[in-house]
């Protein structure tokens, strides 16, 4: 015989069946405000990766920057932008020039300056990438490129028809002289002689694909500025070194 239910029994049941369904409204409560949160909170997040990001690829354009004053230091003038044959072609990039500086000596020392960069020994190199030519603002970064190059060219720091460029023939002020940006529209093979044009720098390009389009500027004092994409265009007295501007 089944025994049946008192009247406190069933007052009972319905109370915790009250309290069950209260404390799982509760938990999907909790879980949906959590949720909530959360979903306002990732782009803080985000812009906090990038930021740290930022600061990282500050860091290692401080290290390029201290590289070629010393190697100013050691060798009286600034590395040329690229070493040539004797028809002018294009050799070895000052990247590789500057390596002892960056505490790569021993990369430096397995390059083999008697080929070209693309030589069949030097080739094996570019997958030896220095950490500090890497960008850790670009998540799929490839391995063997840098977004890390110079302005180039007649009139700039780097320019390939002055055989040793001093930092006293910057008289506009390194303060006010652009040597080393992020490219990051046209990365190169890092040990590759190529580097960024006063005229594609102005034009913009090299910041195309940087985040919210900001692109750090290395000046030859060192100092790095954050700058805009759209801002790029109006620096042309920071292209050149001695332009009286």
């Amino acid at each position: 015989m089944k025994r049946r239910l008192s009247r406190d029994d069933r007052q009972g049941q319905a109370k915790l069946a009250v309290v069950i369904v209260v404390s799982i409204a509760a938990c999907l409560a909790a879980a949906l405000t959590c949720g909530g949160l959360m979903l306002l909170l990732l782009p803080e997040v985000d812009q906090a990766r990038a930021t740290a990001r930022r600061i990282n690829s500050v860091g290692h354009l401080k290290q390029i920057g201290i590289a070629l004053h010393n190697y100013h230091e050691t060798y009286g003038s600034l590395p040329p932008a690229y070493v040539a044959d004797e028809s002018g072609k294009p050799l070895h990039s000052w990247r590789v020039l500057i390596l002892p500086f960056l505490e790569r000596s021993d990369l430096y020392d397995q390059y083999d300056f008697s080929e070209p960069w693309d030589g069949p020994n030097n080739m094996v190199l570019i997958h030896e990438r220095p950490l500090t030519y890497g960008n850790p603002q670009i998540i799929d970064e490839d391995s063997t490129t840098t977004t890390y190059q110079a302005i180039a060219g007649p009139g700039t720091c780097f320019d390939p028809t002055v055989p040793k460029m001093t930092f006293h023939d910057i008289s506009d002020g390194t303060a006010n002289t652009a040597m080393v940006v992020e490219n990051f529209g046209d990365p190169v093979v890092w040990t590759q002689p190529d580097d960024t044009s006063p005229a594609d720098f102005l034009t913009g390009e090299t910041a195309i694909g940087a985040h919210d389009g900001e692109t750090l500027v290395m000046k030859a004092d060192t100092s790095i500025p954050v700058m805009q994409q759209k801002d790029l265009p109006q620096l042309k007295a920071w292209t050149t070194r001695a332009g009286g501007d």
